[in-house]
């Protein structure tokens, strides 16, 4: 019994001492575990704290319940210009300031920001506020959950971006500046020159010999040229500014090509130059904006015949899928290196200091921005010395005629409608109303006049005209408020009032028109198109 309890014994003692070194080589595994864990844990929060004190982006750990630092990256220290221990004794508050509950403005922003960036002002040591951009989120356990902050200076460009809206700011004044100076200017010198254009028409009609027919044509051609220049310009600044619109009208392709040509009969017949047009379209009718058309059309054909010595000048106008109009001459053409350039603004073909031709180079340019406007391209083929071809292609926007232009329906002949008609003209320059009177007159239309807004009311009264010609800036009552006035009353309420003006934006013209003018003619008026205007209005086409 006693050996046998001696052998239990020395089993139980074997088993222990078994158990105690495999709890100590286990113990001594984990103590190696542990120590390999904690190293790889400092060796990470040595990695990571080196990247939080390496990195240039400012790092703010914050507790969000009282808004305090809890620690702050070397660049943030730094940035800030405080003490280390300082700055962690430090509220956001100090930094942000301005604000009660700042912890809470931040976690609002974080929370509500699509992006989770937004900017802020802070305060540094020195006094300096600085612009921030700022991103964060939360960091720890549920329980201890911090606010972390990454900040970026961004005070340079928040500066940037105030110079650069204050420079917009300023282009936009100086752009508004420009425009009122070019409108008030247009206005001031349309106003004379239409006087001056109607004087040098109506001598035209004045018996004289043939060398005062030629200085009479030279002082018409260089007003024409200086009408042309304040077009240019005006079209110009409205281009720059997005302004340049189009009308939406029906009208006569081949009445638009046959008046355009018609403006350079004079200069042709000086030139000796021989002048043809083939007009090969099924339909005559056409949409769009016939002022702009043959603004284009007369850009083209000026050019053809102020570079056309000797030869001819051709103008064709095909129908078909497309409107194309073909501008060819025979002058000096262009020469191959200049062609992508001559449809650039103040491009001109001749040296400055030698050119024989007048204009300041911006008609090919804004020939170009109309074309575009009304969705059609304008192409050029030149060879030096033989000439060039002009082609623009437009949209189909070809009509029937009967669908497109209103029919009369009268048997009565031109001169019986002109004696019938009475027109009342509303201008106080005196020039340009004998101007007026003048052609209206020698064509058989009975003519009365006025010389300021509340005059015209009177003349209605009295005369009952068939139409009015009203100037737009009138003394006493501006011929716009006089057309409202005249419209006001029953009997004239669909009485068609024609402003005459040298406020040429197409915003104001837009005006007019939706006030109750029937049409508008801007200054200096031509004769042709007064006469198609008030022609258009006695047989119902406009």
């Amino acid at each position: 019994m006693v050996q046998a309890g001696i052998a239990l014994g020395t089993c139980a003692l074997s088993a222990v001492i078994v158990v105690a070194v495999v709890l100590f080589i286990c113990n001594r595994r984990l103590h190696v575990k542990i120590q390999e864990a904690r190293r790889e844990l400092l060796e990470r929060e040595s990695t990571y704290e080196n990247l939080f004190d390496s990195t240039s982006i400012f790092i703010l750990l914050i507790d969000p319940s009282s808004s305090r630092i809890i620690h702050a990256n070397k660049a943030a220290v730094d940035y800030y210009e405080y003490e280390a221990d300082q700055l962690l004794n430090m509220r956001l508050q100090d930094l942000h300031p301005g604000l009660d509950d700042t912890g809470r403005f931040y976690i609002d922003q974080i929370n509500s920001s699509g992006k989770n960036l937004f900017r802020v002002q802070h305060r540094k040591a020195t006094g300096a506020i600085r612009d921030l951009e700022v991103s964060g989120g939360f960091t720890g356990s549920i329980d201890n959950n911090l606010l972390y902050l990454l900040l970026h200076d961004e005070t340079d460009k928040v500066e940037t971006e105030k110079q650069i809206e204050t420079e917009k700011e300023r282009a936009h004044n100086a752009l508004k500046v420009k425009e009122e100076f070019l409108a008030n200017i247009s206005h001031e010198l349309r106003t004379p020159l239409n006087g001056l254009v109607g004087m040098l028409n109506i001598l035209e009609t004045i018996d004289m010999n043939e060398e005062d027919k030629g200085f009479l044509s030279m002082a018409q051609e260089s007003a024409q040229n200086l009408y042309e220049i304040i077009r240019d310009l005006i079209d110009f600044n409205d281009i720059q500014a997005g302004k340049l619109g189009l009308a939406d009208e029906i009208f006569n392709i081949k009445e638009a090509v046959e008046l355009t040509l018609s403006f350079f009969n004079d200069q042709i017949e000086n030139k000796g130059l021989e002048v043809s047009s083939d007009m090969d379209i099924k339909l005559e009718g056409y949409r769009g904006d016939r002022t702009r058309f043959i603004q284009v059309l007369a850009n083209l054909i000026s050019n053809a015949v102020k570079y056309t010595d000797e030869g001819s000048v051709e103008i064709s106008v095909r129908d078909g899928e497309n409107l194309k109009v073909m501008v060819s001459d025979q002058g000096i053409g262009i020469a191959p290196d200049a062609l992508d350039e001559i449809f650039t603004s103040f491009h001109q073909l001749e040296n400055p200091y030698t050119k024989r031709f007048q204009g300041v180079g911006l008609g090919l340019s804004i020939t170009k921005e109309i074309v575009s406007l009304m969705g059609g391209s304008i192409e050029v083929e030149s060879v030096m010395g033989k000439g060039s071809v002009f082609t623009i292609i437009l949209p189909d926007k070809f009509c029937e005629a009967e669908q497109c232009l209103k029919k009369t329906g009268t048997t009565e002949t031109e001169e019986q409608v002109q004696k019938k008609t009475t027109v009342l003209i509303v201008e106080d320059e005196a020039i340009n109303r004998l101007y007026l009177s003048t052609i209206l007159k020698e064509k058989g239309y009975n003519v009365v006049e006025a010389v300021n807004g509340y005059q015209a009311i009177e003349r209605c009264i009295e005369s009952a005209p068939d139409m009015v010609l009203m100037d737009i800036s009138l003394p006493k009552l501006s011929g716009l408020d006089a057309a409202m006035e005249i419209h006001a009353i029953d009997r004239y309420r669909d009485l068609p009032i024609v402003a005459l003006t040298a406020h040429a934006h197409k915003d104001e013209i837009d005006s007019f028109i939706s006030k109750g003018l029937k049409t508008v003619i801007t200054k200096p008026v031509q004769e042709v198109e007064l006469l198609r205007v008030i022609n258009s209005i006695t047989n119902g086409t406009i």
